[in-house]
């Protein structure tokens, strides 16, 4: 006879579909946001309950990162480069390290970028990290993992 504790524990229908369900197996994709340009800060915060969020670091993104992390939000600032594109270019390695199939955590799946074009150079750059399909948004692009 099984205990009461053995009873809430008890898995009726499928138990790999449970499990799914448990570990997230039908949860959207790991996301991570990097923002290279000042004004997308006011995203910030927002991305932030998404997924993890890379920003530039100035005073404004500071502010906007604190409020963030109040809310639970997993926020990285990092130092501009002397172009959104040269930012990307400089943080894609310490990107890939944190949210790559190597790391402990999530591997992200899509990165949204705010504050770059998309360019040849930016689809060599994530292509080279994994990510082969990229698409233009109007605040600058989406790379999603191949």
């Amino acid at each position: 006879m099984a205990s009461r504790r053995d009873e809430r524990f008890k898995i009726e229908g499928d138990p790999e579909e449970a499990l799914r369900a448990l570990l997230g197996a039908d949860a959207a994709p790991a996301r991570v946001a990097i923002v290279v340009a000042p004004e997308h800060l006011a995203s910030v915060e927002r991305l932030a309950s998404e997924g993890p969020v890379w920003v530039i670091r100035t005073d404004d993104s500071e502010a906007e990162a604190a409020k963030a992390r109040q809310s639970g939000g997993d926020v990285t600032t990092f130092t501009a480069g002397a172009s959104p594109e040269m930012s990307l270019d400089a943080i894609a390695d310490d990107v890939a390290l944190h949210h790559g199939p190597d790391s402990a955590g999530a591997t992200a799946e899509v990165i949204e970028v705010l504050g770059a074009p998309l360019s040849d150079a930016m689809r060599v750059l994530f292509d080279s990290n994994g990510f082969g399909r990229l698409e233009p948004t109007p605040d600058g692009f989406v790379a999603y993992r191949s």
